[in-house]
């Protein structure tokens, strides 16, 4: 292998960071997309994320590997339904 291919590999490596975005929907507002990306790995640290629409605001804690617990809703989304988007 080359140096240049060597420095290529390693910055692809470097920038390449897995994560996730997530769907929700709602049975008041429709489907969207969070925003924000989230870590695959968040190394054990709680996290959470709010994303709103519309009316509607659902907060939940991002596990590792992109799951989520703990969905809250500001009451006014209906039956709501998150769905994890690796990338």
């Amino acid at each position: 292998m080359q140096f240049g291919s060597i420095i290529a590999l390693a910055l692809a490596s470097a920038v390449a960071v897995e994560g996730c975005y997530f769907s929700i929907t709602s049975s008041t507002v429709g489907t969207w997309r969070q925003n924000r990306r989230e870590p695959k790995d968040n190394g054990g640290r709680r996290t959470y994320f709010t994303s709103t629409r519309g009316a509607c605001t659902v907060d939940a804690e991002v596990l590792n590997g992109c799951g989520t617990r703990g969905v809250r809703t500001n009451g006014r989304c209906g039956s709501v339904s998150i769905r994890s988007i690796a990338e």
